[in-house]
């Protein structure tokens, strides 16, 4: 007989479920399953099988924890079965750095129609705007190369031609994910997540900078607390998950945190100025600098992708800042799976 009770303990157990910030899904056909951060701010529609290439089944949502338990975070592969990957066809470059020559390592596997935006003063007022730069050579299937005639900075949109995925290598996720820059602050503001759960913490940015003796400036961010500001991503996450280790996460502003001020203030520190953060040490894993896209609201946090500290070069440093915010090289980002999770 079904009682209350036995409801009301199923009904917990699919809470349990969520909250791990997964949900579990079996095909109807390959009866092959796998796990998917589960969408938080709307409802998930999966409609066809996404676990196996071209299988025509249905996913449908396992629901008790025995079950979903059992799933392994990475799918296990069948003989005479290819996973399903992703067609990749679009890809956004922004060149946040003046250059004469972007290099743009797409990743499309394919020669992709190129569109390119430079930054110009439009009536005094700095726009985008479409050129045709002097040359744009394929240098292979994942990367062009766009010259102008002068340095500039701006965006490039990639857009791949092939209609299906017949390149693409069908392999697992890489460690390393080889892209152009990448913005990595709001307004200046940054977030990163450490191992250390103090309340309070204190670290050092060095910025290698041409406009003083010496060729270096140490700006000291003093009390980062652990409540990540509402102009990150990341705000209202207090600890994540990731690579099965709890983090705390901090948010701080580069230019606007006591101290700081005062050195940008006098540009000292200009545009395009390579730092890093010799106070957050070189062992891995212990310092991660957390990821999101604009507008950089809470829907924009990037789960699959982050960078690690220590793995920054003290010597060519993969971050910049410039005009008020900070970029990395694509190569200094690392991708993840199982995805960043957000501790309840």
């Amino acid at each position: 007989m079904v009682t209350r009770s036995t409801l009301v303990g199923e009904a917990d157990q699919r809470r349990r479920i969520f909250n791990l910030g997964e949900t579990v899904y079996q095909c109807d056909v390959c009866k092959r399953r796998n796990r998917v951060p589960t969408n938080k701010y709307s409802v998930d529609v999966i409609q066809r099988c996404i676990i196996t290439k071209n299988c025509l089944g249905k996913l449908h949502k396992i629901l008790t924890t025995a079950e979903a338990n059992d799933v392994s975070a990475i799918t296990p592969s069948l003989p005479d079965t290819k996973d399903w990957v992703q067609r990749r066809v679009y890809y956004l470059h922004e060149q946040a750095i003046e250059d004469s020559v972007w290099i743009v390592r797409h990743g499309l596997a394919n020669r992709p129609s190129v569109q390119v935006f430079v930054e110009q003063l439009v009536d005094g007022v700095e726009e985008l705007v479409e050129v045709d730069p002097q040359e744009i050579r394929v240098v292979n299937l994942n990367t062009v190369e766009i010259e102008f005639d002068q340095p500039r900075k701006g965006l490039a949109q990639c857009l791949a031609y092939s209609s299906e995925n017949t390149v693409n290598p069908e392999v697992g996720s890489p460690t390393v994910v080889v892209q152009g820059t990448l913005l990595l602050t709001n307004d200046g503001e940054i977030t990163i997540a450490t191992r250390d759960s103090t309340t309070l913490i204190n670290l050092t940015a060095r910025y290698r900078s041409v406009n003083v003796p010496g060729g270096v400036i140490d700006i000291d961010y003093v009390g980062v607390d652990d409540q990540p500001s509402f102009k990150s991503p990341w705000v209202g996450a207090d600890k994540v998950f990731v690579n099965g280790r709890a983090f705390t996460v901090r948010s701080f502003n580069l230019v606007e945190q006591e101290l700081a001020p005062s050195t940008f203030g006098n540009n000292l520190i200009a545009d395009g100025t390579q730092f890093y953060f010799p106070s957050l040490g070189t062992t891995p894993n212990e310092n991660l600098i957390l990821l999101g896209t604009s507008p950089f609201t809470v829907v924009d946090r990037v789960v699959d992708r982050y960078i690690d500290i220590a793995l920054i070069d003290p010597d060519q440093p993969e971050i910049a800042y410039t005009s008020g915010d900070a970029y990395a090289a694509g190569s200094i980002v690392k991708q993840t799976y199982p995805f960043i999770s957000v501790v309840d």
